[in-house]
């Protein structure tokens, strides 16, 4: 495997779990509705 693929790879995955944490959080304000937004 590439270097390259894999630090993308790398940031790839940092930036769906801090996606993941972020809609995580704000999940019991939207109470039942569909977020608005996404990052």
């Amino acid at each position: 495997m590439r270097a390259e693929l894999l630090v993308a790879q790398n940031l790839w995955l940092k930036k769906m779990l801090e996606r993941f944490d972020v809609e995580r959080d704000v999940a019991p304000l939207a109470s039942g509705r569909e977020p608005e937004f996404r990052g």
